[in-house]
């Protein structure tokens, strides 16, 4: 079986390229803690792109009232999290700043939202002794790091479970993915859909459309010689514009959104039937799950609700999960929480499910060339009466089509 090698742009495409460029705050600049330092606060770094041409507000909510959350239920065993957020522009000097910054306020670990330029950061808080975690790398450097551990799944798996999923519970045969374009995200076509394509023996046809799209025009051309299914990844906008496209050009064959989400409520009549995944539980329906996964969902609910930045099914879910994860591993430390003893325990955490999601494994060994990625799996969802409801209870792992 064909390898594949995992890169940066992976993780980069699979989370940046499913949302729309939002405001926020200047580059490098540090915010006020979420709670009011203490001598026996536990000082924490949040790393996360709040300005530029791509800021992500919605990871910065998840990230920050996910510490909110933590302190709430107690801190980390009884100490409260003291959060420094750190906002970069993606620029590799707006990530130098923060990485340096993290380091004079002797921080004892950095949660990444998201920061397109974070390998660089990533360099100096391991020179440091600093773990530098989050829910989703967005580097090569991280995703295959000693010094880094990610709760999510792999970026790679954003790309095969789509379409292992066509494949074998709907039985495509051909599929037409659509993609924006860029060199990035030619990139990883060629270096990592491909491949997982040829392995699944799934003929597989590259679209690249330039933004703004002619939707109906792009999709038109995707699904020229009918495929048996059509595979999106992109801006929530585009997903919503695709799926009307879809059903206004009179498609008939199956539709996988990525991770996108908002479909569903922006348009619940064109998204019947629609496929997306996420590796954490869906909030929309809880029936089905585990209990203690659909009474975390209630709790996450509760605290970003009325939060203008929060996309609740994605990104802000993301970073509050993450930070609720890391919490989880601080408690695990017997003695004071430093950056080495939470180090050390982040390199013996397993057995415990991730907060709204599947177990966790920090081994290094759940996602090859990814030593970081502490879950491999995605659930896959589909619009049934206007919600997103599981297709199985069972978390999907690609990681065999990336060995030998």
């Amino acid at each position: 079986m064909r390898i594949v090698k995992q890169l940066s742009v992976l993780g980069i495409v699979a989370a940046a390229a499913v949302v729309s460029a939002c405001s926020g705050t200047a580059g490098g600049s540090a915010s006020p803690p979420t709670s009011t330092p203490t001598a026996t606060a536990i000082k924490i770094g949040f790393l996360n792109q709040g300005s530029g041409a791509l800021a992500f507000p919605d990871f910065g909510a998840g990230g920050t009232v996910g510490a909110d959350q933590v302190n709430a239920d107690g801190g980390v065993n009884g100490h409260p999290i003291d959060l420094v957020t750190c906002n970069t522009d993606g620029t590799p000097a707006a990530s130098v700043k923060c990485a340096n910054q993290f380091v004079s306020d002797e921080v004892v670990a950095v949660v990444q939202g998201i920061d397109l330029s974070s390998d660089t950061a990533l360099e100096i808080l391991a020179g440091a002794g600093i773990p530098f975690v989050g829910h989703t790398p967005f580097g090569s450097a991280q995703a295959d790091s000693p010094d880094a551990w990610f709760f999510g799944a792999a970026p790679g798996a954003f790309y095969s479970v789509p379409l292992k999923t066509l494949k074998e519970e709907y039985g495509a045969r051909t599929v037409a993915f659509l993609n924006p374009d860029s060199p990035v995200d030619r990139s990883v076509a060629d270096i990592s859909l491909v491949p997982a394509a040829e392995a699944l023996g799934i003929d597989l046809s590259l679209n690249f459309y330039s933004t703004p799209a002619n939707y109906n025009a792009a999709f038109a051309s995707a699904v020229a010689d009918n495929p048996d299914a059509v595979f999106i990844i992109g801006p929530e906008p585009d997903c919503t514009a695709f799926i009307q496209a879809a059903r206004t050009l009179g498609y008939q064959g199956d539709i996988f959104a990525g991770s996108c989400g908002q479909f569903v409520t922006a348009d619940p009549a064109a998204a019947e039937g629609v496929l997306a995944d996420s590796d954490l539980y869906a909030t929309s329906d809880t029936s089905g799950i585990p209990e203690s996964a659909a009474r975390q969902i209630a709790t996450y609910l509760k605290a970003v609700e009325g939060q203008p930045a929060a996309n609740v099914d994605n990104f802000t879910q993301m970073t509050f999960s993450a930070m609720q994860d890391l919490a989880a591993v601080a408690r695990t430390v017997d003695g004071e929480v430093t950056a080495e003893s939470l180090t050390a325990a982040l390199r013996g955490f397993s057995g415990v499910d991730s907060f709204m999601g599947q177990p966790l494994n920090c081994d290094g060994k759940q996602w090859p060339d990814n030593m970081s990625i502490c879950a491999p799996g995605l659930l896959v969802h589909v619009v049934k009466d206007g919600k997103l409801q599981p297709l199985s209870d069972t978390f999907v792992t690609t990681a065999d089509l990336y060995e030998s």
